[in-house]
């Protein structure tokens, strides 16, 4: 006895029917992929470059979303490994911070120095079956130094006349960065003066010394003004080291310079 296959009826469902069917496979297959990788592990909070003090700490944050690897910092380019022994082994001052449950993988350097562990990056290592990327970001600590002197030269105490040119100089020593000298005059920046300024590496390694001289042609309208030296643009860690001078008569006029 044989068997007989009856042909099933073809379902006509055109390009409407068709869409329709196949619009939530595509959907699922496209929100797989994108829980795959809402998954990946990455950062939520990166290190930053800061500006900083001398000896002062600061704290460089590293927090990562869905870890699956191994965190470490790294220090002027070398692995500071996964231990607070093995980081203390390499930099003293460094140390771990942070809620690791929370993702946070922070590191703290305290008594930061001119020169000495200012390049940092928090690194994050595959998975070991290999799903997660290695992910990785660096941050630079610039370390600012103060002014280690201030003067101005050739005295304190220079007589200069109405009407005739006379030049200050303005020097400040052993600074990062560079000094910006600026000139006041009854605190309104001096710019209609000639001023010329040159820079040089200080003797201690990573500063500057700077020069400033202002050639000034006082007036018998000056009389009584004052004449300000002062470094700026370092963060404000130049203080409030400034060297002032007065104008004490219109004919020949005496500058005596202080410290402000």
């Amino acid at each position: 006895m044989g068997f007989c296959c009856k042909p099933r009826k073809q379902e006509k469902i055109g390009w409407v029917g068709l869409r329709t069917k196949m619009v939530p496979t595509l959907s699922l297959l496209l929100t797989g992929l994108s829980c795959a990788s809402g998954f990946m592990q990455s950062f939520l909070e990166k290190p930053a470059d800061v500006a900083v003090i001398e000896h002062e700490s600061v704290i460089l944050r590293c927090k990562i979303k869905n870890l699956a690897g191994k965190v470490q910092w790294t220090s002027d380019g070398f692995a500071m490994g996964y231990t607070l022994d093995t980081i203390r082994d390499y930099c003293k001052k460094c140390e771990p911070v942070g809620d690791t449950a929370k993702g946070e993988y922070h590191l703290k350097v305290k008594n930061v120095e001119l020169e000495q562990h200012n390049s940092f990056e928090c690194q994050v290592s595959p998975d070991p079956e290999n799903k997660h990327s290695e992910i990785r970001a660096s941050a630079n600590i610039q370390v600012l130094v103060p002014p280690k002197r201030i003067s101005l030269e050739p005295d304190e105490v220079v007589e200069m006349r109405a009407d005739f040119p006379s030049k200050l100089r303005c020097r400040v020593w052993e600074s990062n960065p560079p000094a910006n000298i600026l000139w006041f005059l009854d605190g309104q920046r001096i710019l209609d003066q000639e001023i010329h300024e040159t820079q040089s590496s200080g003797r201690r390694n990573g500063t500057y010394d700077t020069e400033n001289t202002l050639t000034f042609t006082p007036s018998p309208a000056h009389h009584n003004s004052v004449i300000t030296c002062s470094p700026n643009e370092l963060g404000g860690v130049g203080g409030e080291q400034a060297l002032s001078c007065t104008i004490k008569n219109q004919s020949e006029s005496l500058f005596h310079a202080d410290y402000a």
